[in-house]
Parts: structure tokens; sequence; C-alpha cells
């Protein structure tokens, strides 16, 4: 269904959206944590920086006709 096609893309740019929001929101805190020395706030960051968003099935197997059967 064509719809239901829309439906789960949108949904889909929703949750990366918020993902990313929340990675931007991690860099964004990390230098004001106190008790980080300047090493450990870079390699925080970095390590925010290269997490990839997975949400929760993969995009190739999924049949969405089948779910409303």
């Amino acid at each position: 269904m064509e719809r239901d096609k829309y439906c789960y893309e949108r949904i889909n740019l929703v949750i990366l959206s918020h993902a990313e929001y929340i990675k931007q929101s991690m860099i964004n805190r990390i230098p004001k944590l106190e008790w980080l020395d300047d090493k450990t706030i870079e390699y925080a960051i970095k390590k925010v920086e290269v997490m990839t968003g997975v949400i929760g099935y993969s995009e190739t197997s999924i049949n969405l006709d089948s779910l409303y059967e």
C-alpha cells in the first residue's frame, strides 16, 4: 500500500531526526561536564559523532502489506 509506505518513511525520518537531536545534545553537553578532562571530552565527542542509529528492524526485510493481513 502506497499510503502505508509513505507513513513508514515519514515515521523513519522523524525517528532519525530525534536520534540526531539526541546526538547533538550529547555533543553540546559533554564539554560542560566538569569531571571530564580535555582528552576524555575529545574522545567522548568523537565517539558520539560515529554513533549510528538502528530503528529496530531491517528496512529491506519488512513487508508492509503483510502487516495488515
